[in-house]
């Protein structure tokens, strides 16, 4: 979670994001870390499995944070270089993590 945090900072800061830009790269880049916490512990349940298809039933830790930082990563530069889908970018993104994140949360542990 740190590192995506990190991350976004570095990619947020220096740009010429607009405040309400970069509420949805925070956002966004929280959703997803929502999504990769909650991912990893539903799965400490053998009977819950993923249903990403890039991930498999049953990912590592390692796995999830690798796939979903990336696509956060991917997501905050395509938004970065394309000013006019940056609203559509992030706010997509931060309703996809954020939806899979509350999903996730109501799975038996």
């Amino acid at each position: 979670m740190k590192k995506i945090l990190i991350i976004a900072v570095i990619l947020l800061s220096g740009c010429s994001w607009s405040k309400s830009d970069i509420a949805w790269g925070v956002a966004s880049t929280l959703a997803t870390g929502a999504d990769i916490y909650t991912t990893s512990e539903m799965l400490d349940n053998p009977n819950n499995y993923e249903m990403n298809p890039i991930l498999g039933k049953h990912p590592s830790n390692s796995e999830i944070f690798m796939v979903l930082a990336t696509s956060q990563i991917i997501v905050l530069t395509i938004a970065h270089f394309c000013p006019t889908l940056r609203p559509y970018l992030l706010g997509g993104k931060t309703a996809i993590s954020g939806g899979w994140a509350i999903h996730n949360s109501q799975l038996p542990r």
